[in-house]
């Protein structure tokens, strides 16, 4: 990781701190400004845009200077030490931007629009789920109370039966005693001791009630889904951008593993280079440890969970 410090006049003055990694270069102005950042050196040109005095974008060379066109056209430029065709090249390329700026403000506002539409979207889902799991729950907890009290209610009756029942003279029990004059017949019981041998013989039986609860939950909630392959990943879920501060006009989808627990993070990100593709998988940052090819930048998520970046352009 390789750091330059480059002073800005023209107008108006800053500190850029350029900071390069893995062919990115990031960059931060200090006072912070907006526009469009032309890096320069001997081995090519780049471009970034700042948002916020904030920048990233690819760069396999070492600049020597860099040009910022402000969103009013205006140029702040340094550190090219002397190298005249290099400032000239930097400064004209900075210049060309301009035909090009109102098509990228568009865009980026429209991103950032269908963003915040998405996340608004998902946080009303997310109260709708809540206040549905909170209604399910009380109906559930109802339903037990009810049937709970039907149990004991049905235990007591029971209690009080055995309590009231006499041996017969005959030495038949209780519950096959014969009437009076029905001799050669088999013996009967009576309408109470008939309901309660139904009632004892269905132990796992379940109220209308109760079912109706159930079936309403799967219908909501919906059922696990059984993947094909033990490693085909999930439907995508749409999340809250992990990263507003690197990637503001981004949006993201967390991608599940079914029945292990491990899942990935992938995000369409608009910058000034173009249109990119960012994995993020989970873990911590140990340095000298192995990781997955091509994940080489590590950041800490909205929620402090680490992450390891992948970054690929579109085409």
């Amino acid at each position: 990781m390789l750091s330059k410090i480059i002073p800005l006049s023209g107008s108006g003055r800053g500190t850029l701190t350029i900071t390069l990694f893995d062919g990115q270069a990031r960059a931060v102005l200090r006072p912070p400004r907006d526009g469009t950042l032309i890096l320069s050196g001997d081995g090519g040109m780049g471009q970034m845009a700042l948002t916020e005095g904030k920048g990233e974008g690819g760069c396999s060379f070492a600049p020597r200077g860099a040009v910022l066109r402000l969103p009013d056209g205006a140029l702040m430029q340094g550190g090219f030490g002397g190298a005249k065709a290099l400032e000239e090249r930097a400064r004209a390329a900075a210049l060309a931007c301009t035909a090009n700026a109102p098509e990228k403000k568009v865009q980026e506002d429209a991103w950032k629009k269908s963003t915040q539409e998405e996340n608004a979207r998902i946080k009303g889902s997310r109260a709708e789920n809540a206040q549905a799991q909170s209604a399910l729950g009380k109906s559930m907890q109802e339903e037990r109370i009810r049937i709970e009290g039907a149990q004991a209610e049905s235990a007591r009756d029971q209690n009080a039966w055995g309590e009231g029942a006499q041996e017969d003279p005959d030495g038949f029990p209780p519950t096959v005693r014969e009437e009076e004059g029905s001799a050669g017949q088999k013996p009967k019981e009576d309408k109470k001791r008939q309901e309660d041998r139904a009632f004892r013989s269905a132990p796992e039986r379940q109220s209308e009630a109760l079912l109706a609860i159930l079936q309403k939950a799967k219908e909501f909630f919906g059922g696990p889904a059984e993947p094909t392959a033990p490693d085909m990943a999930a439907a995508n879920d749409a999340v809250l951008n992990p990263f507003p501060e690197e990637f503001p006009v981004s949006r993201w989808k967390r991608v599940d593993y079914p029945a292990t627990g491990r899942y990935y993070l992938t995000g369409e990100v608009l910058k000034a280079g173009g249109e990119y593709t960012i994995y993020a998988l989970p873990g911590q940052y140990v340095p000298g440890a192995m990781r997955a090819k091509g994940f080489t930048r590590f950041l800490r998520g909205r929620d402090g969970s680490g992450y390891w970046i992948k970054i690929s352009k579109k085409r």
